[in-house]
């Protein structure tokens, strides 16, 4: 259920007309990146890599009580941590998240968020770029390939559509013209390589790798043969996973939990965002509405191999950032958020 509150506020946020002071969430994403680097050298200087989680305040005053493991999870701090799916690997950083693919997530978001307006101020151009290098290595300590993935798109993105941004929309969408249609033959040119690259990624944490691609398919098989128009309403949990079936992917869970009828209204909303994007980016000369756009095409990683609707702080960044990047243009009225 707190999956779909999540969608639906998100709903509520792109359907409003809210008039944003993008300056100041600029401002607070710059913020809450240099807090969570701090953090991350505080705890680096003083512990090392280490297994470092610690109950909140209200984690600690709710101690003694029996609570479900997600709400007690939820009242936790975590800094770092051991790989879920085999605790004998490195620790990852899991600052300011519950888990470290989430903060390789909200790092983008909140990169994104921070973007300048345009690049008329040395000063702040200078300052994003540190921005930039401090997400990246928030994102290597993660050791999220999602999230590496993503932002490394996310850059590729953002400089291309910031070099193109002294062409005229027309140029532009040529230019975008020219490039989907030379992707498939390029694809094809490369496709040894990029095999090569996905095996290299699969057998990185290869205890990881198995475990979800084994889960996938439980989960896909189950829903298949039980319930595949509706689905389960819920994850459920079994004996031989650690971790609910249909986690790890926003699709795979959407199909688990809705069947083909849900499963069908995320695609079409995806679509249309990655529409709503892709026209930003070619026809919006703001470097900020940008980036979100970046961002949100970037984010395709995450929709396949995470649940973007599961942490919420990294759900509420996707819908601010869409909202930002594909909706805000429409502002006229409404209530300063």
């Amino acid at each position: 259920a707190y999956n779909l509150s999540y969608w639906i506020l998100g709903l509520m946020i792109l359907s409003s007309r809210l008039i944003l002071d993008q300056d100041r969430i600029a401002a607070s994403s710059a913020k809450v990146l240099l807090f969570s680097a701090a953090v991350a050298v505080f705890f680096l200087a003083t512990h090392g890599f280490a297994d470092l989680t610690y109950n909140s305040l209200l984690g600690s005053a709710l101690g003694g009580v029996s609570l479900p493991s997600l709400v007690q999870d939820s009242m936790k701090l975590y800094i770092f941590g051991v790989e879920w799916a085999d605790s004998d690997l490195a620790i990852r950083a899991k600052i300011m998240a519950p888990y470290p693919t989430a903060l390789a997530a909200m790092v983008l978001l909140l990169l994104a968020l921070a973007a300048p307006k345009n690049l008329h101020s040395q000063r702040k151009n200078i300052f994003y770029g540190a921005l930039l290098l401090i997400g990246l290595a928030l994102t290597v300590l993660t050791q999220s390939r999602a999230g590496l993935l993503s932002l490394v798109l996310f850059m590729a993105l953002l400089g291309a559509t910031t070099i193109s941004s002294r062409f005229s929309s027309s140029q532009k969408l040529s230019l975008l013209i020219v490039i989907v249609c030379l992707a498939l033959p390029l694809s094809l040119a490369v496709r040894q390589a990029a095999s090569a690259m996905w095996t290299d990624a699969v057998a990185y944490r290869e205890s990881s790798s198995s475990y979800r691609f084994s889960l996938y398919e439980f989960g896909v098989k189950h829903v298949t043969t039980e319930s595949p128009i509706i689905g389960f309403g819920v994850k459920h949990e079994v004996p031989q996973y650690k971790i609910p079936v249909g986690s790890h992917s926003t699709f795979i869970g959407a199909f688990y939990k809705t069947g083909i009828l849900g499963l069908a209204a995320l695609v079409i909303f995806w679509l249309a965002s990655v529409v709503r994007a892709i026209r930003a980016l070619v026809t919006d000369n703001d470097l900020r509405r940008r980036a979100s756009s970046c961002a949100f095409l970037a984010m395709m990683p995450f929709f396949m191999f995470e649940d973007v609707d599961a942490p919420q702080f990294v759900a509420f960044l996707l819908f601010l950032s869409l909202y930002i990047a594909t909706y805000s243009s429409r502002q006229g009225t409404g209530d300063p958020l």
